[in-house]
């Protein structure tokens, strides 16, 4: 059996996905609809901040004088993208405050709350021990009262609850291969310490999931493969959840994969295993001797000679190529097995075909061929 694994139909294609759903995005330009299949990985999906407010973590005490009394600001229960979020904190204070208040994000996306000092005795307060204070971990803040100042700037990045993006696939799926990347030549805008959760269901309600496998974290690339299924059960609905408060302000993927899986049992490809750095600059030569170079991105080619292909196997090849042609990428996975490469996922890449392939019918009911492939950018 081959090491070899064609991704080769993507549930998330935008062509076949019932329905999706995303926590948040960077919109016009990088919605999450960039990193589906059929598109260049340069083109990305960005996280904008999602957070979710429950009854259990929305109040804050603070005061406005020395002495008291305390006053509890109260932000209402729901979902908040990034701007409104910082707009019912604001909110929340000035209901019950007299001073006015602002509240941004401060250096290195840390939130920041600042009163103008107006109302009450000209006093700021943040009563973050007060056993009522159950916001302070929402907003980043660590439990200790803030006092003497009028502006503070809570200790830990929080630029969100968590993110997810949800596909409705429309019918009960079992997927065999899970993967997402960033643009090429970048590593993943994922921090080492996220935690990054694939879940699915038979509902879209996600207390108690049917499946749920945490992704070891890769620069690469994050991914899960099972020649058997990755669920014990087919199910209709699935989603990756992110919660990494990254340095860079959000969250980058620039393509998604989420589906079945190919790989032939009697044909293989064949030692020596030709993979080749393509380095995309353009150099010229001046009338004196001096070079310019016009630095590009680099990527890799990849070439595979298979050998004894069963009918069966030649012609799913072909309908392979006939779903994509030379213009659509897609996923393969070339050492699934890691018998000659230090990981998996080293070897998981994003390509498209670079020619046709062509078939070699070496005696009756047994083909060759040559397989050509171009990581993409």
């Amino acid at each position: 059996m081959s090491c070899f694994r064609f991704l080769d139909y993507n549930y998330v294609d935008l062509d076949v996905l019932a329905n999706s759903d995303v926590s948040s995005e960077q919109l016009p330009t990088f919605p999450v609809t960039n990193a589906y299949n059929g598109l260049r990985r340069a083109k990305v999906w960005r996280s904008n901040g999602f957070y979710q407010v429950t009854a259990l973590n929305n109040q804050i005490v603070f005061r406005e004088t020395a002495a008291g009394p305390n006053i509890t600001a109260t932000i209402p229960v729901g979902d908040y993208l990034r701007t409104p979020f910082l707009a019912a904190i604001k909110a929340a204070f000035e209901l019950l405050g007299d001073s006015t208040y602002t509240v941004a994000f401060g250096s290195m996306f840390k939130i920041s709350v600042t009163s103008n000092g107006v109302g009450g005795g000209g006093v700021f307060s943040l009563l973050l021990s007060n056993v009522g204070s159950t916001a302070f971990d929402l907003l980043g803040f660590d439990s200790v009262d803030l006092t003497g100042a009028l502006t503070y700037t809570a200790d830990s990045i929080r630029l969100h609850t968590e993110e997810s993006i949800t596909w409705d696939l429309g019918i009960d799926s079992n997927p065999k291969a899970f993967a997402l990347i960033d643009a090429r030549n970048t590593p993943l805008s994922i921090s080492p310490t996220a935690t990054i959760v694939l879940q699915g269901n038979h509902t879209n309600v996600w207390v108690n999931p049917a499946y749920t496998q945490t992704l070891t974290y890769d620069d690469r690339v994050l991914h899960v493969i099972s020649d058997e299924g990755l669920a014990a059960q087919s199910l209709r609905y699935w989603r990756v959840r992110f919660v990494d408060q990254n340095p860079k302000g959000y969250i980058q993927v620039g393509a998604f994969y989420l589906g079945d899986m190919y790989q032939t049992v009697r044909g293989a490809p064949q030692f020596p295993f030709n993979s080749a750095p393509v380095d995309k600059t353009e150099t010229v030569f001046s009338e004196g001797g001096q070079t310019f170079s016009e630095i590009k991105p680099q990527t890799d080619r990849f070439t595979l000679d298979w050998r004894a292909l069963t009918v069966a196997e030649k012609e799913r090849f072909e309908l392979i190529f006939e779903e994509v042609g030379t213009g659509t990428p897609f996923f393969i996975s070339i050492d699934t097995s890691v018998a000659f490469s230090s990981s998996q996922q080293y070897y998981i890449r994003y390509v498209k075909f670079i020619d046709e392939p062509k078939f070699d019918l070496s005696r009756p009911g047994i083909y060759n061929t040559t397989l050509s492939f171009e990581e993409q950018l």
